[in-house]
């Protein structure tokens, strides 16, 4: 699942509960405390899939190393300098 769907149900979810439990409770004194959590729990797991992410394009970058014609780019991407795309934009110089 995208971590923008997981954000957002997670942010419905607490929002959801507040309401619910500030309703039970006859106070929304404490119910805000859920909402809270809720972040709390969307920047951890963003904080988990940046890291996981990281991990995977450092171990891409690697593994793209010994490729010949290829030369890394400052941002880590791979990027073609023997001019078999034709020009600027994979489009013929004429």
């Amino acid at each position: 699942m995208n971590n923008r769907n997981i954000n957002a149900i997670i942010s419905i979810a607490s929002v959801v509960i507040m309401i619910i439990w500030g309703t039970l409770a006859g106070s929304y004194r404490q119910a805000w405390i859920a909402v809270f959590i809720g972040g709390v729990l969307i920047t951890c797991l963003s904080l988990y899939n940046k890291g996981r992410a990281d991990t995977n394009k450092a171990d891409t970058n690697k593994a793209d190393t010994g490729r010949t014609g290829a030369v890394s780019d400052k941002s880590g991407a791979d990027t073609d300098k023997s001019g078999a795309d034709g020009g600027e934009n994979g489009k013929e110089e004429k």
